[in-house]
């Protein structure tokens, strides 16, 4: 299957799982999450949102242990790299990285891809996606339609945000009447 059909099958799923009425954010991005996953190819991912300005909550994991989990951003990590730079971190083998000493345990394979997940020129979280099937590296195109699904999502969560803000005022208005 060509890059361009398993981008736009992606983002036709990722969409339909947005407009899903009948599913919380925390299960629509589990959802999501999996589609990346399975897109590009790899074992493991996670999406991780800010909580506060010091930390990050996995919100979303292939490995459900992870979920909840908050990671302080005073720490040497990839995801706390990405915040701090506000740039996508693609490594071939962290294991060989000079960028941080410490292997994390929950990464089997080398290669992993961070992007950061951006509103308004703000970060509101990590989208991680590791441990590539059948080869030991993410490609060119891979990497490229992983910053497409991110900016899809990026957009879906604001819709989101935005339509869970348009309903509080509804109600508030509701009640002032």
């Amino acid at each position: 299957m060509t890059s361009d059909k398993r981008l736009l099958e992606a983002l036709t799923t990722i969409n339909s799982i947005f407009n899903d009425k009948g599913l919380e954010l925390d299960q629509k991005l589990q959802h999501i999450l999996r589609e990346i996953v399975k897109c590009v190819q790899a074992k493991s991912g996670s999406i991780m949102l800010m909580k506060g300005l010091k930390s990050l909550e996995v919100i979303a994991s292939t490995n459900v242990e992870l979920i909840g989990v908050k990671q302080p951003l005073d720490e040497e990590s990839p995801s706390a790299w990405v915040i701090k730079y506000r740039a996508p971190l693609y490594l071939d083998n962290i294991a060989k990285s000079d960028i941080f000493e410490e292997r994390f345990d929950h990464y089997e394979g080398g290669a992993f891809f961070l992007v950061p997940i951006m509103v308004n020129k703000k970060v509101i979280g990590v989208l991680t996606v590791t441990d590539k099937l059948d080869q030991e590296v993410f490609s060119k195109e891979e990497r490229k339609i992983l910053l497409n699904i991110a900016g899809q999502v990026i957009s879906s969560l604001e819709n989101q945000s935005l339509e869970k803000k348009g309903r509080t005022l509804r109600q508030k208005n509701l009640q002032l009447r």
